[in-house]
């Protein structure tokens, strides 16, 4: 549904969840992004290893992402962690590499902070934990593929963006949508697997979580070709 009231002079409303299975342990990250005309996307991912204040991090993190640079963002987390950080100056513990990440996404854009109330009667924060909640499940799952196949402590297992669709009003949890996030991932990755060449492996970037192929003996290769990651990587080295 198209934004109305404190929404309406915002170009995006972005919703943000993270969920753990224990904490630590695997856990995932949700985030629901709605345009100005009601059309939304959902994203969702998860890590075999992590802490669930990381997870709602990351979930702010990639909601941003989801969005252009320049745009008009009013982001709402019921993480009060998030939300008290950013707009009360909360001390910054832990996490310093997410926080960073963070600034750098924020600042690129006009974004307000707001906190929600979790497991209330908003059918959007209810849906951001769904896809984390699943996120999670989906990790724990993972735990148990191939020692070869996995990843490196605390990277990301990223799952595929959904093609933006209407967002009809909402009228309970039980009538939001549901989309086959684990099985496309799965089914991505048999088919790059399927194609790989002699030598070739598939690997999972340390620095964003997406897989990238790489030489099977080059093991100094973690992070993939993207910017980004490569500059965070050199810097590091």
């Amino acid at each position: 549904m198209p934004m109305t009231g404190e929404r309406s002079n915002r170009d995006f409303l972005v919703y943000t969840d993270g969920a753990c299975i224990g904490n630590p342990g695997p856990g995932g990250w949700g985030v629901l992004v709605i345009r100005r005309d009601g059309a939304a996307v959902e994203k969702s991912g998860g890590c075999r290893s992590t802490t669930n204040n990381r997870m709602e991090l990351t979930a702010a993190i990639e909601g941003l992402r989801a969005t252009p640079p320049g745009a008009r963002v009013l982001l709402r987390s019921d993480s009060q962690l998030l939300v008290k950080t950013i707009n009360a100056g909360w001390k910054r513990n832990k996490n310093g590499d997410l926080w960073d990440a963070l600034d750098r996404e924020r600042i690129a854009r006009n974004v307000v902070f707001e906190w929600v109330k979790g497991h209330d009667l908003d059918p959007h924060n209810a849906r951001a934990d769904e896809l984390a909640t699943q996120a999670a499940k989906l990790a724990v799952e993972q735990g148990s593929v191939d020692t070869a196949q996995r990843s490196a402590p605390g990277s990301l297992l990223t799952q595929p963006q959904a093609a933006p669709k209407a967002l009809p009003r909402p009228q309970g949890r039980a009538n939001l949508p549901r989309l086959p996030i684990a099985s496309l991932h799965r089914e991505a990755l048999a088919s790059m697997r399927s194609m790989l060449r002699e030598g070739e492996a598939i690997a999972r970037c340390a620095q964003c979580g997406r897989e990238f192929v790489r030489r099977v003996l080059d093991r100094s290769e973690t992070v993939c070709s993207l910017v980004a990651c490569q500059v965070v990587a050199r810097r590091r080295s």
